[in-house]
């Protein structure tokens, strides 16, 4: 809550807004909310450039969509991806989908490179490396 110092109205302001909000159903793929990372196109545009990314961390951050600018063609999927609503629907958890293989049908893998096994860190950890 706001402080309240002179006259006005906004206590009724408030009060509509703790009141009136609807709450919209979020598709969740994967029991989990997806993540749109996205950046605005640099002016010119005379160079391909990357603009969004989707990842579905309740999939183990799996990519879902790449959009990126191609000069003459404009903004383009790069992956023939469903949409967000068609990820959800797909990726239940049941039936065929029991072992996660609605994912292997769409999107990508986010791919992070491994530097060694654990017991290697450990070593390199105790030396101080």
């Amino acid at each position: 809550m706001l402080p309240r110092t002179g006259r006005g109205n906004l206590h009724k302001l408030e009060a509509k807004i703790a009141t009136d909000r609807t709450d919209v159903a979020v598709p969740l793929p994967g029991g989990q909310e997806a993540i749109e990372l996205t950046r605005m196109r640099l002016m010119g545009g005379t160079m391909p450039e990357f603009l969004s990314v989707t990842i579905l961390p309740g999939r183990g951050m799996n990519v879902l969509q790449i959009t990126a600018y191609i000069p003459g063609k404009g903004e383009v999927n790069l992956l023939a991806s469903p949409s967000i609503e068609g990820a959800e629907s797909a990726m239940t958890g049941t039936g065929e989908d029991a072992d996660g293989a609605a994912s292997l049908a769409m999107g990508g893998a986010f791919e992070v490179p491994w530097g060694g096994g654990s017991e290697e860190l450990r070593r390199r950890w105790r030396r101080g490396a």
